[in-house]
């Protein structure tokens, strides 16, 4: 914990692939949250690493889910529904 937020550093390596990743959370996490995700990623070789920023914001919406959403459904920007649970482990 730093301050208001949350931090989590993480390393990887396997098979000649190198990824860290620094993943800041904030909020007060009953109405809401925002996590950024800083990621560097370098393959065998692969003289520059990769790098990706992903950035996610969610709030709480109400106590029961809108627009025939259930627990675990994704709603991405196009309205496509993904749900969590659907999605195969090591994916």
């Amino acid at each position: 914990r730093d301050g208001a937020t949350y931090v989590v550093d993480a390393e990887c390596q396997m098979s000649g692939m190198r990824m860290t990743s620094r993943s800041v959370f904030s909020g007060d996490f009953q109405s809401g949250y925002a996590v950024r995700i800083e990621s560097r990623m370098t393959m065998p070789g692969q003289a520059q690493p990769q790098t990706m920023v992903m950035t996610q914001q969610a709030r709480w919406v109400a106590d029961s889910c809108q627009n025939g959403l259930t627990p675990g459904d994704v709603q991405l920007p196009t309205g496509q529904k993904v749900n969590i649970r659907d999605i195969p482990a090591g994916r």
